[in-house]
């Protein structure tokens, strides 16, 4: 959804071109997940009288689907170093089975909610060869069922260093550069 010849979200998180202006872009994302969360008891029993009717809950099952907008920008300095931040808003529909230890269904719920988001951020140097970025991802999103919240999170950091090579472009890549599908891209 950017103009290529201005934003390059590649730039910033697979460092495999350079972007020498500031720009930004609308992000549209999206997501299809199961999770599965189990146990021999999730709620200790100590506190079971607390959690009724949840005190034998040992199992969770969460199918989802979702679409989230957002914005990403990356700020140039010096036509080299850079600074890139990017947040999206998810609109989700989940399909939630939670199971007692003896194998009955708790609770079994569809539910659509605005609660998944992802936030990510780079910075680095970026020459015509020479690249180095260090780069975070947190992604999240709040199961919300009777008497209580779960929250998710995945929170990843990384760092990546590396040269470009020259190198000629084979014959029958450039007929794919040369496609409409490949130029939409």
């Amino acid at each position: 959804m950017s103009k290529k010849k201005r934003f390059s979200y590649g730039a910033a998180y697979v460092n495999n071109v350079r972007q020498v202006k500031s720009a930004g872009s609308l992000v549209l994302s999206s997501n299809l997940y199961y999770f599965n969360m189990n146990a021999p008891s999730i709620i200790p029993s100590y506190l079971d009288t607390m959690y009724r009717p949840w005190q034998s809950w040992n199992e969770m099952d969460v199918s989802a689907v979702s679409c989230g907008l957002g914005y990403t920008h990356t700020f140039t300095i010096f036509k080299r170093a850079f600074i890139n931040v990017l947040f999206t808003l998810g609109l989700e529909e989940r399909h939630i089975r939670q199971y007692s230890a003896t194998g009955e269904p708790v609770y079994d719920s569809w539910i659509m909610s605005v609660n998944s988001y992802d936030f990510r951020s780079s910075f680095g140097f970026n020459t015509k060869h020479f690249f180095i970025s260090i780069q975070t991802i947190v992604d999240g999103t709040n199961y919300i069922v009777p008497s209580m919240t779960l929250r998710t999170s995945f929170i990843s950091g990384f760092v990546n260093i590396g040269y470009r090579f020259h190198v000629k472009t084979p014959g029958f890549y450039k007929r794919i550069q040369e496609t409409k599908v490949y130029k939409m891209i």
